[in-house]
């Protein structure tokens, strides 16, 4: 889960996602931004904040925060591709014996594959 105004993934240190009073959740150092900006209205519904607004005293959004530490978890424990940087290696090419991503799949026109939480033989 990722904050609205940065796009950064949500985490329990500087990116600490917080609710202003009309739901929206933002990271806590957008938050603060806001607050020394002066800002009077939520940036994505122009609700109008509640006074006085300090960004660290907003209630945690302990959903996302739960949600983001899964996300970190799981980033941490997968495989990313050599070829796509970005792309998590998610299918495995039974013909190649190898872990691929879905841009790859491309070059594997022809073979055979399936998920990788699918593959017994994907110890990789």
């Amino acid at each position: 889960m990722e904050c609205p105004s940065c796009y950064e993934y949500f985490d329990g240190e500087t990116r600490v996602p917080r609710n202003l009073n009309c739901g929206h959740t933002f990271c806590e150092m957008c938050l603060v931004k806001i607050e020394q900006q002066r800002l009077t209205f939520c940036p994505l519904c122009k609700t109008s904040l509640q006074k006085p607004f300090k960004a660290k005293k907003l209630p945690k959004n302990y959903l996302a925060l739960e949600y983001a530490s899964k996300h970190h978890e799981m980033m941490k424990n997968s495989n990313f591709c050599q070829v796509h940087p970005k792309e998590l290696m998610r299918h495995f090419c039974i013909t190649c014996v190898s872990l691929i991503c879905m841009e790859c799949i491309v070059d594997h026109s022809g073979h055979e594959f399936v998920r990788k939480d699918e593959s017994s033989k994907c110890d990789l």
